[in-house]
Parts: structure tokens; sequence; C-alpha cells
């Protein structure tokens, strides 16, 4: 169980978290939402004992979240939404290890976990890449394996399908199902998405600091404040006070029309045959032929693990080929120096 007996937040005299008051039941699947900024982050930061309250109390099975692991579990695992900030080896089966050998497993005990989290999270073909050099969807299975061969005896998640597709999404869910909540633990879901809100048995909602619901899932949309959640109507154009009428300033994806003036046929950046192996290990991104036009928008889709962010790396030129040819804004592109400092930004 994991109880927050009237527990408040505070930062430099602003006030974050207002008396939450819950109880978190063995085997629930909670499901916690919230506008960005409300808090979310931080109420499980305080389930996990990584942050302490400026009042109230936080109690895992009637101990402090830090207790410490009894019979080889510990109280708490918890996946960050950016699974680099919690990687601390340099390879995939290491990362996996380092853990288990830290709440003192023993030798026999880390390899039998070590092989069961490496099949399910179908880890074999990454053990010896750096987990840095990861595609977004492989960071974030290994992160989820290195913490579940620790044995959490319950587990947080913060919004852990930002990375993931929908094959590995599904993966996830089984995974989690199977060994978590089916196994009597308490699972918290950090959301924004209505469809993840209807995989839980509870959906609690923080709006201002305070939890202003708390409630079977097919009652939460209708509960829920307006503009939480994801996937509401949809607007053309920007919202908000710099909201500009004309649906003619803006494209079918919603995203400001460049001015006529800067619609020509000059490229910005051309790729010819080119090859990126990103972390030196097997995987290659081939680009046969590829031309950014000044203006243009350009969409990038594709699986966990098809390199996405291999080739945004590359376009960006922070990824150099391995071979064939690259150039931006006319320049050709061989190395990491070539990088274009001041022409180009990249949002991770």
């Amino acid at each position: 169980m994991i109880r927050l007996d009237r527990v408040s937040l505070s930062f430099d005299q602003s006030h974050i978290l207002h008396d939450i008051d819950l109880t978190l039941r063995d085997g629930e699947w909670v499901a916690l939402t919230g506008r960005n900024g409300s808090g979310k982050s931080l109420l499980l930061r305080l389930m996990a004992g990584l942050i302490e309250p400026s009042s109230g109390r936080v109690t895992v099975d009637g101990m402090h979240p830090q207790g410490g692991s009894v019979d080889g579990l510990i109280p708490v695992g918890i996946a960050f939404q950016n699974p680099d900030s919690q990687f601390v080896t340099a390879s995939a089966a290491r990362e996996v290890r380092f853990g288990m050998e830290n709440i003192g497993l023993g030798a026999a005990e880390i390899d039998i976990r070590f092989r069961e989290a490496v099949e399910r999270f179908t880890l074999d073909a990454l053990l010896d890449r750096n987990p840095h050099m990861l595609s977004g969807g492989e960071k974030q299975r290994l992160l989820l394996a290195a913490i579940w061969s620790m044995g959490p005896r319950h587990m947080l998640l913060d919004e852990p399908f930002s990375f993931l597709d929908e094959a590995a999404r599904g993966n996830v869910l089984e995974t989690v199902r199977d060994t978590f909540r089916d196994a009597g633990r308490i699972v918290v879901w950090a959301t924004l998405d209505p469809e993840e809100l209807s995989l839980a048995d509870r959906v609690i909602c923080i709006d201002g600091g305070r939890v202003v619901y708390d409630g079977r899932p097919g009652e939460a949309a209708a509960a829920i404040p307006g503009g939480v959640l994801a996937g509401g109507p949809r607007t053309t154009g920007p919202v908000g006070e710099h909201a500009r009428p004309g649906a003619e300033e803006y494209g079918d994806a919603g995203f400001p029309r460049a001015p006529e003036t800067s619609r020509r046929d000059k490229s910005v950046f051309e790729m010819k045959g080119a090859l990126f192996s990103p972390g030196g290990g097997d995987f290659t991104l081939a680009v046969p032929n590829l031309s950014l036009l000044e203006g243009g928008i350009l969409g990038v889709t594709g699986p966990s693990g098809s390199g996405k962010t291999t080739l945004l790396l590359g376009c960006a030129g922070l990824l150099p080929p391995r071979e064939g040819g690259m150039t931006l804004f006319g320049e050709s592109i061989r190395s990491k120096k070539d990088f274009p400092a001041g022409k180009v930004a990249f949002l991770f």
C-alpha cells in the first residue's frame, strides 16, 4: 500500500502541492493525470522517496519509500519520461545488472533475473550497445528492464509510452500487467492520453496542486477540467492569447504556413547514398536520396528502433554519415567539427 497523508510540497515559498491525501491499495492500476506543470512527476517522486514533502507523510507498505530492499525486492521502482536521465553505464547489459548489484543480489540470482529481463523486454540485439545511443523506444525498454530486474514491490511510470510505437506499447502493457499488477502490486501510470485512462482501475487528476478527481475511468472524462487531456477538439493554428484568426494561415497539420517569399526551390539539405551507424552497433540507416527544401515541413515516422532519431541527428549535422555525401546550407558535413553552429536547432 502507498499512503500519502496530508502531503504538501513547496519550493522557494511557492506552494506546488496542497494537502494530498491518498491511499493506493495493492493490485491497483492507477492512472495519474493533470495538465503540464500540475505536479504529476513531483507526486511520483514523493511516492518514490526521491524528495521529501514540506509537510505530511509518505509511506510504502508502512515504511519510508527508501526503506531499502527486503528479500531482494525494493519498495518502489520509478521510470522517468526521459530514460537518458537514469542510465549510468556504457552498455545495455551492464545497465540491467547495475541495479541488481547495488541492492546486493548474489551472482546466481543476478544471472537468472538478467536472462529473464532480456527475454521479456527483447534486448538480445542491444546488449553491447551504449544506452545513450539507442533509439527512443529501445531506451524505454532498457530502462523498464533494468528497473524490473530489481524486483520493485510497486511501479511508478512517468508517461511510459512517450517513445513507443503500437507494437512496443502492447509489449510494455502486457509485461507491466503480468509482472506487477497481476502479482498484487501497485502500478501508478502518469499520462495525458484518454485511451490510457481506460486501462486503469482508478483515475486521479491533479490540477492547481490539488486532487480534483479520484474515481472510475468511465466517469473521468466528464469530471476532469477541460484542456487537461490530450486528443480534445482539434483547433487550427495556435491557441491562447497569441492565436491568430484565419485558417488560411495554417496548414492541414495546424503549423503556420511558410510565407510565399520563402517558398522557393532552394535546397538547404542534401543526402546521397548516406549510411549512418550510431553507437557502433549493428544498426545501420541507409538514406539513398533526401532533399529538404527551404520553407518546408517534414514529418518522420516509423517503428521504435527504425532510425527516426538517427535520421534527425543526421539532418542536423550532429551525426556525420559513415559513407555517402551530405551537405547542409551548401557546406559538406564530413565530421562533427563541420556542424553549422547557430544555424540548426535540435530538440531531443
